[in-house]
Parts: C-alpha cells; structure tokens; sequence
C-alpha cells in the first residue's frame, strides 16, 4: 500500500511562528529553543511548528548526533528568510514525513506582511552566528 502524499502551503500562520521562533532565539540568545518550554505557542502554532522543517526552516536540535526531545534549532535558511534575503517555495509535496517536491511559486517574508519599515527584517534578526543555526 502506497502512503499518501500531502501538500503543505508556507501560510502566515506558519510564518508568523516562524518569526515567533526567531525571536525567542535572539531573546534567549541561544539557537536551541524547546518550544513548549521556552514559547508560548497556541495549539495551533504548537502542532504544525514541525512542518517548518519542510523549508528548511528549522531542524531538530541534536547532540552527538542524537535529538533532544522538543528542542530546534533556526538554521541559516530560516535566518536568512526572516531578514527577507531569501525566496522560499509557497508550496511542498512529502511522502512519510520527507519532503519529495517543492513548487516553482516562490514567496518572500515580505509576502506575508505589509506596512514594515524596509530594514524591520535585518534589524530584528540580523546576520550572526547565533541566526545561522545549522548547516541545512
């Protein structure tokens, strides 16, 4: 029996959690973030957190090589798409919790709010080595 495929759409939802989890990393000034513990998520936000992991966005915290149960970590791509340097895909396609496919429609940060003030991005997660996580 084949699994069922399941597209997943980038939504302000996601994104506003997104930036959420950005700034909980640069309030706590560390790059490992339990987000029930150190976030209050409602149980939305709480429950589709994960599917952050398709964009590459955020990865599971590991230490020596093992995930820490809760912990994730915002890797370069989620710091470089919260400072509005980098195009995302709108869409992705997974199939048993991997992603398969991505969609050719792009979207920015940008997108998602209106009214910010042009450098509102790379002021509140600037470029550092604590917004560049992981090497995904």
């Amino acid at each position: 029996m084949e699994n069922k495929i399941h597209i997943h759409t980038l939504t302000p939802g996601l994104v506003e959690t997104l930036k959420k989890f950005g700034l909980t990393v640069k309030t706590k000034n560390r790059n490992k973030i339990h987000i029930r513990n150190d976030m209050v998520l409602d149980i939305s936000a709480n429950n589709n957190f994960q599917k952050l992991k398709y964009w590459g966005l955020v990865a599971k915290y590991k230490e020596n090589g093992i995930h820490l149960a809760g912990f994730w970590v915002l890797t370069r791509n989620g710091g470089a798409f919260l400072r509005n340097e980098m195009e995302m895909p709108k869409k992705v396609k997974t199939q048993d919790n991997c992603l398969i496919e991505k969609s050719q429609e792009l979207c920015r940060i940008t997108d998602f709010y209106q009214g910010y003030e042009g450098d509102y991005w790379q002021r509140e997660f600037p470029n550092s080595a604590l917004f560049q996580g992981s090497l995904l």
